[in-house]
């Protein structure tokens, strides 16, 4: 009966292996409690087919849950992402800042799933709705070319890197014109807080020039009340 009860122990932290399945990051957790749940079973007095069976089934019913999960989450990202399709002038190159949920700024307007935003001359957006995005990031880049408008690519430092599987894939130089997202963090005034920032460059120049003095510079200089 005492060996029994190690089984009944054992199916105890299998369960609790399935649920901690629900994410990858617990690897190191649910391996633990599923190398407490297989000593358990074996050092119980149960027959071999429980024993095989309940040591199989963490495993089955854990790797399954996961899966799907992840597929859930993933809908959910996809669902929650904020497509933007960002225009830019025909000749414009440099530092963009888009501030959102500005009264009198750009309207909301939205073609094919994407919000439509039309960056001017200097490089400054005021937008009237909201950017906040709970998703994947899914921004489209644009630049005018007389009446059409031509895709500009997105690119990240990673992409140069000779050890990464994105440079080796890649089919751009260090001098391909592209925008990079610029993620570091960059003072601002409590009325204007750009939530997306991008350069719009080659690989080469965003190496050579100081772009966030750039964009601090930028910042200090903007009106912390455009809608006056």
């Amino acid at each position: 009966m005492k060996n029994k009860g190690l089984f009944s122990y054992g199916k105890v932290f299998a369960y609790l292996t399935i649920l901690l399945c629900f994410s990858p990051y617990y690897l190191i957790f649910f391996t633990t409690t599923y190398i407490i749940c297989l000593i358990l079973f074996w050092f119980s007095s149960e027959s071999y087919k429980k024993k095989i069976t309940w040591s199989i089934l963490p495993i089955a019913l854990g790797i399954s849950f996961m899966v799907i999960i992840n597929l859930i989450h993933h809908q959910y990202l996809k669902h929650k992402s904020l497509k933007l399709e960002i225009v830019l002038e025909e000749n414009f190159e440099g530092e963009i800042l888009i501030f959102d949920n500005i009264k009198c700024g750009q309207p909301k307007y939205i073609k094919n799933g994407r919000y439509i935003l039309h960056v001017p001359e200097n490089g400054v957006l005021y937008y009237s709705g909201d950017l906040t995005n709970e998703g994947y990031i899914d921004n489209i880049f644009k630049r005018k070319k007389g009446d059409s408008l031509i895709q500009v690519p997105n690119l990240n430092n990673s992409m140069f890197w000779k050890s990464s599987k994105e440079s080796s894939n890649s089919s751009y130089s260090k001098n391909t014109l592209g925008v990079f997202n610029i993620i570091h963090f960059l003072n601002h005034t409590e009325k204007l807080k750009p939530p997306e920032k991008f350069i719009l460059t080659s690989k080469n120049l965003l190496d050579s020039l100081n772009w966030h003095a750039k964009i601090q510079h930028k910042l200090e200089n903007l009106d912390s009340n455009p809608c006056k």
